[in-house]
């Protein structure tokens, strides 16, 4: 049995006018997927991740609110994919977890919750969390 481990995890958050991206690279599992890498690219700072139960998507959350959600495919995001989510939880998206495969919950600076259906343009519900911002769901 081979087991895998993140073995970077590095967050470019665009200073010099570059563009911020998150870079995964999944290591031994990459090496048996043709050594591909997973790459999510916002237009601002990428503050939180999440992977789906089954390993199918991929959810990033930046700092100016932005959520998208990926497919995955052998661990990997297609370059020219279109995101299955492109969702926005202002001012800026903290925390992010799936619940199931179809539903991802957010938490954000503005103190909510907000709970996603992949593939909805808007909240499924949004709940107040508390006063200050949402630091971690899970």
């Amino acid at each position: 049995m081979t087991t895998a481990s993140v073995e970077r995890l590095p967050a470019f958050f665009g200073a010099g006018g570059s563009t911020p991206s998150l870079v995964v690279d999944t290591g031994s599992i990459a090496s048996q997927a043709g050594g591909s890498m997973l790459a999510c690219t916002h237009g601002s700072s990428v503050y939180a991740i999440a992977i789906s139960p089954r390993g199918t998507r991929v959810a990033a959350g930046a700092r100016n609110g932005q959520i998208q959600v990926h497919a995955l495919t052998d661990y990997c995001v297609r370059p020219d994919a279109t995101p299955l989510l492109d969702v926005y939880h202002a001012p800026s998206a903290t925390a992010l977890a799936f619940c199931t495969e179809e539903l991802l919950i957010s938490g954000g600076l503005d103190g909510q919750l907000r709970i996603w259906r992949v593939g909805a343009a808007k909240a499924e519900v949004a709940l107040p969390a508390h006063t200050g911002g949402v630091a971690a769901v899970c």
